[in-house]
């Protein structure tokens, strides 16, 4: 039976703005506090999207999270960090697991108060879409005292004979808390990748646990997916991703995984800073119908020094073709192309019993795209934050795109702080 991704792309939602409440992230900190387009912001996902679609690529949404009232100022209550869905949870095949059954565990993110809050949602979201206990199990998020982000910190390749193989990357252990950045308090623990490891049923040898180096972190490599990605058999990182050299991880990788291709990008050709700033491995690896992987790159890796030698060793290495995309809305908050979208490995028969309502085609897109231009601003400040008129916006744009989705009973009551997980 064929295997494939659904990309489950996360919609911006109408109070987009630039609030700097990223933690260790130096784009969000960078633009905190300038004016966004709310707009801009949605008609950029609607066109990556739309990219995918024409790609062949099997593609569906998340909806913008309804956001509580009581959080500590406007900022955090108006936060659109659902957006980036690879924090969303974190995914495995019903290849690799036990019962045949793909598994979800949606991420607690203690790490930031802005972002621990859609947890109770995404967990109601994710048991919805995938509701069926024939294909699917949705688990409660790992406890709070290990921190979990997701899988931006996930990456699962694959052989010739379907299995997977996850690069699990964490960046500190509760038990063991050295070495550690000087400044920044990574965001993943060890534990939470081996909670999830055993609750989704996994061959513990199919799991290959990496620690970031804590000068990436402390450079502003908040999740691993901004300094390493990875699909099918090929696995690209920065040689200073991580605490092990990369000789050790790629020996690793390919004991397990034989016919991987795992290319190291050195810091003088791709620096450390500069892979950071133009989210050159945040880009998006998709794979079409015909069995092409193809790149979809943020326009600002346009104007790294050495663009050209770097694109080549791409293409080198398996990559038919890099389209670029403008998703500058969400690259001043801190997220790339592949910080948008969560990757759920089905077949076919899964596919069949996913909600519908969030899959995506031309005609599905443009309705969307109609329904930002009613009610997303143009602009959206600091100041505006605080308007009851905004608020009342949102909820009422959350509602009608609830209907538009199919999903109207889970906004029905959208600022309910006590969501029931």
């Amino acid at each position: 039976m064929p295997f494939f991704e659904l990309n489950l792309d996360g919609l911006p939602g109408p109070t987009h703005h630039f609030g700097g409440l990223g933690y260790g992230n130096r784009a969000s900190k960078v633009n905190a506090h300038s004016v966004s387009s709310p707009l801009r912001a949605g008609l950029q996902a609607i066109e990556k999207l739309k990219r995918t679609v024409d790609l062949g690529v099997v593609q569906g949404v998340l909806p913008p999270h309804p956001r509580p009232v009581a959080l500590a100022n406007g900022q955090r209550i108006y936060s659109s960090s659902a957006m980036w869905t690879a924090n969303a949870a974190t995914v495995t095949a019903a290849r690799d697991s036990k019962d045949r059954r793909v598994h979800f565990t949606p991420a607690n993110l203690v790490s930031n108060l802005h972002r621990a809050v859609e947890t109770p949602f995404t967990t109601r979201l994710l048991r919805t879409l995938f509701a069926d206990p024939s294909f699917f199990v949705v688990h409660d998020p790992v406890v709070l005292s290990f921190p979990d982000e997701g899988a931006a910190n996930w990456t699962r390749l694959q052989g010739s004979d379907g299995n997977g193989l996850y690069i699990a990357v964490y960046g500190r252990s509760v038990g063991n808390p050295t070495p550690l950045p000087p400044t920044v308090v990574p965001r993943q623990s060890r534990e939470a990748l081996e909670w999830i490891t055993l609750q989704h049923g996994l061959d513990p040898s199919s799991v290959l646990m990496v620690q970031q180096a804590p000068s990436a972190v402390e450079s502003g490599v908040f999740h691993n997916d901004v300094i390493a990605t990875g699909f099918g058999e090929l696995m690209m990182m920065h040689e200073l991703a991580y605490t092990v050299p990369f000789g050790d991880i790629a020996a690793a990788i390919r004991n397990k995984l034989p016919s991987a291709r795992v290319v190291e990008f050195l810091n003088e050709e791709l620096s450390l800073s500069d892979a950071v700033d133009s989210y050159w491995f945040n880009s998006q690896w998709v794979q079409t119908p015909d069995g092409r992987l193809v790149m979809i790159a943020p326009d600002s890796c346009r104007r790294l020094p050495h663009r050209d030698r770097l694109e080549r060793r791409i293409l080198d290495a398996g990559i038919s073709e890099i389209q670029w995309m403008d998703l500058s809305e969400s690259l001043k908050n801190g997220g790339g192309p592949a910080c948008v979208r969560l990757r759920v490995p089905l077949d076919e028969d899964a596919l069949s019993a996913v909600h519908s309502g969030i899959m995506m085609n031309l005609s599905r897109l443009t309705e969307i795209s109609s329904w930002m231009k009613r009610w997303y601003r143009d602009t959206l400040s600091a100041a505006e934050l605080e308007s009851p008129v905004l608020h009342q916006e949102a909820c009422d744009a959350l509602c009608e795109l609830g209907d538009i989705l199919n999903l109207a009973e889970l906004f029905n009551d959208p600022y309910n702080l006590e969501l029931k997980i």
